[in-house]
């Protein structure tokens, strides 16, 4: 009877015994960025959703989305997460 191969797992490429060693001890914090959503309101005009994280050029974010998606209503933009 043939000798079955053993299957080699995707971590396994890269020395880890198990999965969770990858997210053990403290999660980093800093950094900046920020997510957005779009949904459109009853009358089709664009509603941008923003949440925006630590030091993030609002005033530059702004003109963006509104470039983007012209007569949006933005929400969130100026508030400011540290999570």
């Amino acid at each position: 009877m043939p000798e079955r191969k053993r299957k080699r797992r995707f971590f396994d490429l890269f020395g880890f015994d198990e999965v969770d060693s990858l997210f053990e001890g403290e999660p980093t914090r800093g950094g900046s960025g920020y997510s957005m959503s779009v949904t459109y309101d009853d009358k089709g005009k664009p509603v941008v959703q923003v949440k925006t994280y630590g030091d993030v050029a609002t005033a530059e974010l702004r003109r963006d989305i509104e470039k983007r998606y012209p007569w949006a209503k933005i929400e969130g933009l100026e508030k400011k997460t540290f999570d």
